[in-house]
């Protein structure tokens, strides 16, 4: 039983974007960048399998994905907010998961992600005491791949057959 569940064509096809995902965190935690290539091949996983198989979402519900997660991640980049890698990882993953999925995705990173500020920060304010250092905290970027990660794990949970999720399951 778990064969016929681990090589199912849409099980195959999360297990590897999440794997991509995590990759992708890994590097912008490291380099503060999120490889293009990463990008291309989740969207073109993305595209081809809602186009193909027929299991997927349909080429219409894919592309909704993709222009849902540019648009809601477009204006808070031309505010300075994230980067364009972060931009293009979530319109790409939008065309995996679909609009209504990548919607959520972005909801719990943008919660994540502020709970990442709010320990980066106190973390710095506890253990550095130069007042100088707190012009430079305010410029410093968090990555935001492992927050995405983490968000599309958590969203994608029930599709792996894991659970509905902690929030989804409360009364």
């Amino acid at each position: 039983m778990v064969n016929v569940f681990l090589f199912r064509p849409s099980v195959t096809l999360l297990v590897i974007c999440l794997a991509l995902l995590f990759i992708s965190a890994v590097i912008d935690i490291k380099y503060k960048i999120i490889p293009n290539g990463i990008v291309l091949v989740v969207l073109v996983l993305g595209l081809s399998f809602n186009l193909i198989n027929s299991a997927g979402l349909g080429l219409k519900q894919a592309l909704f994905g993709l222009g849902g997660g540019l648009f809601i991640m477009l204006p808070v980049y031309l505010l300075k907010g994230w980067g364009a890698g972060d931009v293009k990882l979530m319109a790409a993953l939008g065309s995996v998961v679909g609009l209504d999925k990548i919607i959520d995705i972005i909801f719990y990173s943008v919660l994540l992600m502020g709970l990442m500020s709010v320990v980066f920060i106190m973390s710095n304010v506890l253990f550095c005491y130069s007042h100088s250092s707190f012009k430079n905290l305010a410029i410093r970027q968090i990555p935001m791949a492992p927050a995405i990660a983490v968000a599309t794990f958590y969203v994608l949970m029930p599709a792996l057959g894991y659970s509905a999720g902690f929030f989804k399951s409360w009364p």
